[in-house]
């Protein structure tokens, strides 16, 4: 353990200078915060799973962002919570290894940042500057997300069967393409599993200690997610085999991905998968055409390979991500505490999406 441990930098890749160079001083503002309500108990699943389980490990660092590669996100946000990473390192020449083969890990200059770094102790950090911070070392790391097929096993999903629930959930319709939606306010006690895709607007949810929705597609977010019904434990987990996509267009999608250039992730290269999944759908609309192009997400984990938006704003809750982008120099993040209380991804188990020790 290293305090105020500042590493040497390397400066990203070019295509990445010029697509992310425009950084902004944001500033955490308390007042904009979603408060969490008074009362909060703990319930089946929470805090702490077994001795050394991920789950109680999860909740002991409560992080805002366990992230592979997401240097141009944290480089430019503040955040106020601890932050899980291995830069996007991997053996080189392996298809672990984000910054050999596009720069994803480089240039982690979080001098916003006022929680700690967790980092794996063998981790080739080539970059990174953390002016307020302790570097926590574990000796193994994953950050990952369950394959489409993990999603399927555990929902007990089948050609026949797209979709099933664990508890209780009204709200989702499902077409005959497999495309999931939100028609009336999503009423959700448990675990939703979706062999398509998912599309969110304007969510309203009633749950009392948290919905869960698992899907092997991408889902799509636009608008506000508002929680309804005062309940203390209320939370939202979006867990995807490819990506989780909010406040984007299929226009905005395709810039904003081929500015990038790829989307690698250990599934391969997600671009014209995500890209395709969104060409399927109507009504999606870019944060900038709409009237919520800065929003407040609170009590939200998502998990997916892929997670990008385009809204500013706070985000209080947990990323769980290969690869994060959100909007560049207008984005807080803060761990919402509900997430050290409640279970998390019970359907497909969190070690298919973080392991530490």
């Amino acid at each position: 353990m290293r305090k105020g441990c500042a590493f040497s930098f390397l400066l990203p890749a070019f295509v990445l200078m010029l697509f992310f160079q425009n950084c902004s001083g944001v500033k955490f503002d308390e007042s904009q915060a979603a408060r969490e309500p008074q009362g909060g108990v703990i319930v089946d699943g929470g805090p702490t799973g077994p001795p050394g389980s991920p789950d109680q490990i999860f909740k002991s660092y409560e992080p805002s962002l366990v992230v592979r590669g997401g240097s141009c996100t944290v480089c430019h946000a503040e955040i106020r919570s601890n932050v899980i990473t291995d830069f996007g390192w991997g053996p080189l020449g392996s298809s672990e290894d984000f910054i050999a083969a596009d720069g994803y890990g480089e240039n982690w200059d979080m001098d916003l940042l006022t929680g700690n770094v967790i980092i794996p102790a063998d981790a080739d950090v080539r970059a990174g500057g953390f002016y307020n911070s302790e570097i926590v070392e574990v000796d193994t790391l994953f950050i990952g997300a369950p394959t489409a097929a993990d999603i399927r096993s555990a929902g007990g999903l089948t050609a026949a069967k797209k979709l099933s629930v664990t508890g209780s959930a009204t709200g989702l319709q499902q077409s005959s393409t497999g495309l999931v939606q939100n028609t009336a306010e999503l009423v959700c006690e448990g675990d939703v599993a979706v062999d398509g895709i998912v599309q969110l607007k304007d969510l309203r949810v009633r749950t009392t200690n948290g919905c869960r929705i698992y899907a092997t597609e991408t889902v799509f977010v636009n608008g506000p997610i508002t929680y309804v019904g005062g309940s203390p434990n209320a939370n939202l987990q979006i867990v995807s085999a490819r990506g989780i996509l909010l406040g984007f267009s299929k226009r905005t999608l395709e810039e904003r991905l081929q500015r990038l250039g790829r989307a690698r992730t250990r599934s391969g290269d997600l671009k014209q998968v995500l890209i395709a999944d969104a060409g399927q759908l109507s009504g999606l609309v870019d944060a900038d055409d709409s009237t919520y192009r800065s929003l407040t997400f609170n009590r939200l984990l998502l998990n997916a390979p892929v997670v990008q938006s385009r809204y500013s704003g706070l985000y209080e809750g947990s990323i769980i991500a290969e690869l994060l982008l959100m909007r560049v120099g207008e984005m807080r993040f803060k761990f919402d505490p509900v997430f050290s209380r409640v279970p998390l991804v019970p359907l497909t188990k969190l070690e298919k999406s973080f392991r530490a020790k």
